[in-house]
């Protein structure tokens, strides 16, 4: 049973969603002060215009992050559960807002995790802020400020700011869009092992095989800040397009759009502006076929392009096809 209080700064929850729920902005903000559980079978819809702040805990020590005493006390930064579904969808004008409940910069939060086997979650028009990490259960991480392991997920015209991670899933077992999304990676460091800021980490598993390849497509997103821009993981076909770039500089000593032995990168119609990150394909098999075309890659005429390069790749061994890019 959902542990429920009201007080004048608002509502404050945790503990197990075991009925359709309904969270409004007449009883903003609701402080999640525990783990929030959203049970099997169950629905939390989220109206547009609420606020949902979550206690956080210090990044600095990770412990605040991991189940303590042999498993038995819960990390002092708390994090939302899902085996039911989220239906959080706002609008232009009145978004949902995700965020850490203290104002300390240091302060962050362990986001939103969604079991394998739950149903289909939707997210739409929400800010994604100050998440880090956290064990969803003792010893396994949450890694993203949404990690959908259940494989599916709607995410559009939402914000990820200042997070670790904004995006992730090791268990894609559907097509999937983001579309018209914001994306600002912070300058932030996290202390080892978690050394980088990142957007998208997002494959399939790699055990057993699956029977089709799923595509991820990225369209109509904007990116601006430092870190590894995308992990693309097994099984899977990666279509980036239309997508806008601005200022990004990678902050790893490897290719910046990293993939597995068995997916693959295609891109039509990206711009990138200033920054490290470029545009291209990559084909994981002899029987894939890529592509890169309409990319436009941008470097100011006072920059030297030597010191941080746009470079427009093609790489692997299937047919990859480039042109009409504007360089």
């Amino acid at each position: 049973m959902a542990i429920i209080a009201f007080s004048l700064s608002g509502i404050e929850v945790g503990g197990h969603i075991t009925q359709d729920t309904v969270w409004s902005p007449e009883n903003n903000p609701y402080v999640i002060t525990s783990f929030l559980y959203v049970d099997l079978g169950v629905t939390l819809t989220i109206l547009p215009g609420t606020e949902v702040r979550c206690v956080g805990a210090d990044k600095i020590n990770i412990d605040n992050f991991r189940w303590n005493s042999g498993g038995t006390i819960q990390p002092l930064s708390k994090m939302i559960i899902v085996n039911g579904v989220i239906n959080a969808v706002g609008t232009e004008d009145m978004p949902i807002t995700f965020d850490r409940a203290q104002d300390n910069e240091n302060y962050k939060w362990g986001g939103v995790y969604i079991y394998p086997g739950a149903r289909i979650s939707c997210f739409e028009y929400c800010e994604f802020r100050n998440v880090f990490f956290c064990d969803y259960v003792p010893g396994e991480w949450s890694l993203a400020a949404v990690v959908f392991e259940n494989g599916m997920i709607k995410i559009r015209n939402c914000t990820f700011e200042n997070n670790r991670y904004a995006i992730g899933s090791s268990s894609l077992c559907s097509d999937v869009v983001i579309y018209k999304c914001n994306f600002i990676s912070g300058n932030d460091t996290y202390p080892p092992p978690f050394g980088l800021t990142g957007f998208f980490g997002i494959g399939a598993a790699s055990e057993p095989v699956p029977e089709e390849f799923y595509f991820l497509t990225i369209a109509n997103c904007n990116f601006t800040g430092s870190g590894v821009f995308a992990t693309i993981g097994d099984h899977t076909y990666a279509l980036f397009i239309n997508n806008y770039v601005h200022e990004y500089t990678a902050r790893s000593d490897i290719d910046d759009m990293v993939r597995s032995e068995s997916g693959s990168v295609s891109s039509y119609g990206n711009t990138s502006i200033n920054g490290s990150k470029g545009w291209g394909c990559s084909s994981a098999t002899a029987t894939d076929s890529v592509f890169a075309r309409r990319n436009i890659l941008i470097k100011p005429e006072n920059v030297n392009p030597g010191n941080s390069p746009l470079i427009l790749g093609s790489d692997g061994f299937g047919t990859n096809y480039v042109s009409d890019n504007y360089l």
